[in-house]
């Protein structure tokens, strides 16, 4: 019961952030630098990220042209988009799958259209992070009868993240998928 209700507070504290922090589609901003045009390419994506859908370690980052972008934000009175925090859970109960819980900075997510793109986050400066429950591995087994196993399975919800739109030269808001929760599944 404690988790439940710790869950809903956390989920209703996220919709509110990300609902007052922007809606899906606005533009922040546009850059008119040509000169990353040659060097901009998908961005690179490993194994682990593309299992989490959320990557904070991109081989290809465009490091020089975020901090270009970051800068004429701050110029604007724009620091931050959202930044969580980890807070302590002192409810009652065993986690029956073993997770990572920890705050991202990504600079890669894949959208709701399976697209990956670059997410706006600086080197020394982070721009955005949101908290990730990550399944580390698989359920102990269970006292149920033999047609049935567990599976910790990864749940996914979507979030309003800052992103570079390579297409139309803008930093604009997008909804992508981050690591919310690993569920104890009961599978036949």
């Amino acid at each position: 019961m404690a988790k439940k209700l710790c869950c809903i507070i956390f989920f209703i504290t996220v919709l509110l952030q990300t609902a007052r922090a922007s809606t899906n589609g606005q533009t922040l901003l546009h850059w008119n630098q040509t000169e990353y045009d040659a060097i901009l390419e998908p961005p690179i994506i490993n194994s682990d990220c593309e299992y989490y859908q959320i990557c904070n370690k991109v081989q290809n980052y465009p490091m020089e042209l975020v901090t270009s972008l970051l800068e004429q934000l701050k110029a604007k009175n724009i620091r931050k988009f959202t930044t969580e925090t980890l807070q302590a859970d002192s409810g009652d109960y065993e986690n029956l799958c073993s997770f990572k819980e920890e705050v991202y900075y990504p600079r890669a997510a894949k959208d709701s259209e399976g697209k990956w793109h670059f997410i706006l986050n600086g080197h020394s400066q982070a721009f955005q992070g949101f908290v990730v429950e990550r399944c580390k591995k698989s359920c102990p087994a269970g006292p149920f009868s033999t047609d049935y196993t567990l599976k910790c399975v990864q749940k996914h919800i979507y979030r309003g993240m800052v992103y570079l739109d390579m297409e139309k030269r803008r930093l604009a808001v997008k909804k992508f998928k981050i690591p919310s929760c690993c569920s104890c599944t009961l599978v036949n």
